[in-house]
């Protein structure tokens, strides 16, 4: 049932067509190839490894990664249950803009670009909001971050004279009924806390080395056998 209440909140807004997405994305993408809470807002010097998905945790590519589409990955859990994952991908920007996607926005969406979400419906639009209070149209995702699809919670935030704390996603990540679990076993990913200034200040080329770095990796360990890692 909650992935139900889920899917019925992303009512997604309609990009100008998959073509225009597909045909912006092959010329003009910044590609990124570098190298349990509530949580606290500030970043922890080093990433916290956890063990199970869920809403609010990090989705780290593993070095072994063998799909393409995912590798250097770094994806924020939306939902996670028995009927499946949602998930965006925070760390691949764009060159293109919001203007570009929706021009009857006009200027107010021309200075927000936008990240790839994920390989899964292209043209859809999705958005992370920093806000300390509550909102109405809005799913808590961790903290003070809150995840939406609606139309006018956009505009309306278009129009307030700083609109810093959002990032737009075009596309998300999903997963079918324990395909994550089996993936995890696999060793193709790993699992990290995350916060608020982790998701919206950190540069995007970087974010997969700040997880997935080799004195880092370290450092998230949890070792069981008096102190060897």
């Amino acid at each position: 049932m909650a992935r139900h209440r889920w899917i019925s909140i992303l009512i997604f807004l309609s990009l100008t067509c998959l073509g225009v997405i597909g045909g912006l994305l092959a010329f003009r993408w910044v590609h990124s190839d570098p190298a349990a809470h509530p949580l606290a807002r500030r970043a922890p010097a080093y990433p916290i490894a956890v063990t199970q998905p869920a809403a609010g945790v990090v989705l780290v590519a593993s070095r072994q990664m063998l799909d393409p589409r995912f590798q250097h990955s770094v994806i924020l859990l939306l939902a996670h249950d028995d009927e499946g994952t949602v998930g965006l991908i925070i760390n691949r920007p764009t060159a293109i803009s919001l203007a570009d996607a929706l021009p009857e926005l006009g200027d107010k969406g021309a200075h927000h670009l936008l990240f790839f979400g994920g390989p899964v419906a292209l043209n859809s639009l999705m958005f992370l909001i920093r806000s300390p209070v509550p909102l109405t149209q809005a799913t808590q995702v961790l903290d003070d971050i809150y995840v939406s699809s609606d139309r006018g919670t956009l505009e309306q935030l278009l129009g307030k004279r700083k609109a810093t704390g959002m990032r737009l996603y075009f596309g998300y990540a999903g997963w079918g009924p324990g395909q994550l679990n089996v993936e995890l076993a696999r060793g193709s990913w790993q699992l990290f806390q995350t916060n608020a200034d982790t998701l919206f200040q950190e540069q995007g080329d970087t974010l997969w080395e700040k997880f997935i770095g080799p004195a880092n990796r370290i450092m998230a360990r949890r070792p069981t056998d008096g102190g060897r890692v």
